[in-house]
């Protein structure tokens, strides 16, 4: 295949999901997780998806954004707020069905919705670990995958290079590091 077998639109993201799944585009872009769920709210669960390290692409997982003004005036706070977001993600991908019952008695509108949670939460658990974070600890974030993503959107995002990746980042509020 080749780009010129594809007709690129760009839309909206509230619109993308709902043109998906009234087959007026044949493929989006998104995070797999979450575009998995939106798309079964829609309707459509059989979904195939293309992850980028399928094709040799290891990108950083999640973090938290934090201001260097608050990681510098309170990093007290962002240590606890680190460690409580951790146990609270290891605890949910060990026992997936609590999590989501205390989510469900916390947001009961959401009731029904169950195994669209559970799908999409167990999906999280993928893009957590990278080859480069393997044998750290949870939450760790890699240098290395970081240059390697920098790379990329330098080269076609027109995005300007830190001086350095840990611009970005930080791993001194990972409990174990």
């Amino acid at each position: 295949m080749q780009m010129t077998d594809v007709k690129v639109t760009t839309v909206d993201c509230g619109s993308l999901f709902p043109l998906l799944a009234q087959g007026k585009a044949d493929a989006a872009t998104g995070f797999t997780p979450g575009s998995i769920s939106n798309l079964a709210r829609a309707g459509m669960t059989k979904v195939g998806h293309l992850d980028y390290a399928d094709v040799g692409i290891s990108l950083p997982s999640h973090g938290i954004i934090a201001s260097n003004k608050t990681i510098e005036s309170n990093p007290d706070v962002v240590r606890r707020f680190v460690a409580a977001t951790t146990k609270g993600w290891q605890e949910a991908l060990k026992d997936p069905d609590a999590a989501i019952k205390a989510m469900i008695k916390a947001r009961p509108l959401v009731a029904g919705s169950e195994a669209i949670f559970r799908t999409e939460l167990l999906s999280y658990g993928d893009y957590i670990a990278t080859p480069g974070t393997t044998g750290k600890p949870f939450g760790w974030q890699s240098p290395d995958d970081w240059k390697a993503a920098e790379k990329l959107m330098v080269e076609y995002m027109d995005m300007k290079p830190m001086p350095s990746v840990e611009g970005y980042f930080t791993n001194k509020f990972i409990a174990g590091n």
